[in-house]
């Protein structure tokens, strides 16, 4: 919820902040930043501190959403501040919670891989509802172009208090509307490049934070208590762990042939791979998320509520993807279920452009795809990594950077062409990115071919000792 309230609050931070959907997605693009950052020294963390895994994830969800509640309160340059922080607090969150999972699951990691991700889908389909009642309402007029004229004379001292009045919610919003303001005429609305202006009523949007904020915070002490309780077997499990790595050094964290059985340059190659398909996977899901609703009501005049609801169908499906993916994932091989989830992405994509010239019903229809095919992306890269290399915390590190990154990137140009463009840059930046991800899948599958998985007599050891520690 911390994360993906962001997407469905897009517009009233611009309004709040009045700025241009440009600096608001460059705003929260510091996620990605921070989650650069954050990933790197989680890494770190965790190698050094795994038996503190809990409380890490503990103290940094709740530092999360306490950081949350000063977005709507500052202007775009320190929001793109706070939400950096709130990105570090998620790459270490990532990491501990991944490597904690990877510990106790191991081999068998897929099923419980795609569960934790289906959390982040309930999660996001419920932010959507959470914040709409706080969120301003778009009103759309009748025409392109509205002048309206007010008196400030003695005489006309009644009508000019109703008009005063009238907009007095709107001064806060120039940026949005695209008033000009005369000290004659008054307000003029004009219309924009893109088709008739939108006003908006009064935004609460900081109540929504607020909300979030809690919910986080309660959430947390679950992890609080265990690292407390009922730890034994991965205590003992981790303590094995240690023994067998007492005190890696730098050199040898970092090093790709660490985690490939010696070979160096396979190392280098499926890291780099793994790197961009993060990259790519987490770009599309930043641009859905953010820019969904903004694109419903600018491209189709939705109403707010219908957005919110649209907003919350697409974490409806993204949800249900993590669940077939948990489903599926113990049916096909991971090696072609990479494959078939990539190619599937690129057709739901391409339907995705018929909204263009269909209209909002088959964006209500062909979002969904999108949504559940995004989805179990990261969980496929994680456990197709998981089967080919030993995904260590160095590993995680290099992986999330390249989510990081991704994501970045993508709320930087994508706020810049919708600026440029309009909202018809939506759909052809969604293709973009699942055609590159579809190439970077087929490299991974062919990359791996001569190596195939990871040495099976280790994994049958750390399965042996996963079951007699559990008994």
């Amino acid at each position: 919820m911390n994360l993906e309230i962001t997407g469905p609050t897009l517009i009233d931070l611009k309004l709040v902040t009045a700025t241009s959907y440009e600096d608001v997605a460059r705003a929260a693009s510091g996620r990605g930043f921070g989650f650069f950052i954050g990933a790197f020294c989680g890494g770190f963390l965790v190698e050094k501190l795994y038996h503190y895994c809990d409380v890490m994830v503990a103290i940094f969800v709740s530092l999360m959403g306490i950081l949350g509640i000063v977005i709507p309160n500052v202007d775009a340059s320190l929001m793109f501040v706070v939400i950096l922080f709130q990105g570090i607090c998620e790459g270490v969150i990532n990491i501990a919670g991944q490597k904690l999972l990877l510990e106790i699951w191991m081999e068998t990691s897929a099923s419980p891989m795609h569960t934790l991700h289906l959390g982040f889908g309930i999660g996001s389909l419920v932010v959507p509802q959470i914040a709409e009642p706080f969120l301003a309402v778009p009103k759309f007029p009748q025409r392109t172009t509205v002048n309206t004229s007010f008196s400030t004379s003695h005489e006309n001292g009644s009508s000019a208090a109703n008009s005063t009045s009238a907009y007095s919610n709107l001064g806060r919003f120039l940026n949005m509307t695209s008033f000009n303001i005369n000290e004659k005429s008054g307000f003029n609305i004009s219309q924009s490049d893109r088709g008739d202006e939108v006003i908006y009523t009064e935004s609460n949007v900081k109540w929504a934070y607020l909300i979030v904020a809690i919910l986080a915070v309660m959430i947390s002490t679950v992890f609080f208590i265990f690292q407390f309780c009922g730890k034994s077997f991965r205590n003992h499990h981790l303590s094995k762990v240690s023994q067998e790595n007492t005190a890696p050094s730098i050199k040898t964290i970092v090093d790709p042939k660490t985690c490939t059985g010696g070979d160096r340059i396979y190392g280098v190659n499926i890291f780099v791979l793994l790197f961009l398909f993060c990259f790519q996977a987490f770009g599309i899901e930043y641009i859905c998320s953010n820019f969904l609703r903004s694109y419903s009501i600018d491209k189709f005049h939705m109403s707010g509520e219908e957005a919110a609801w649209l907003n919350t169908s697409f974490w409806i499906s993204y949800t249900l993807g993590c669940f077939c993916g948990f489903v599926v994932s113990s049916l096909v091989n991971i090696r072609f279920l990479i494959l078939i989830q990539s190619t599937s992405l690129l057709l739901a994509s391409f339907l995705l452009l018929l909204t263009e010239y269909y209209g909002s019903t088959f964006l209500w229809i062909f979002i969904q795809p999108l949504g559940a095919l995004i989805a179990p992306a990261f969980s496929i890269c994680l456990v197709w990594g998981n089967r080919h290399v030993e995904m260590t915390g160095f590993a995680l590190t290099v992986v999330l950077f390249g989510g990081s990154i991704g994501g970045v990137t993508y709320l930087w140009v994508g706020g810049h062409l919708y600026d440029l463009i309009g909202p018809s840059c939506f759909p052809y930046i969604c293709i973009t990115s699942a055609f590159l991800l579809s190439g970077i899948a087929l490299s991974l599958h062919l990359s791996s071919r001569k190596h195939g998985v990871r040495d099976q007599s280790t994994i049958s050891e750390d399965i042996e000792l996963n079951k007699k520690l559990s008994k």
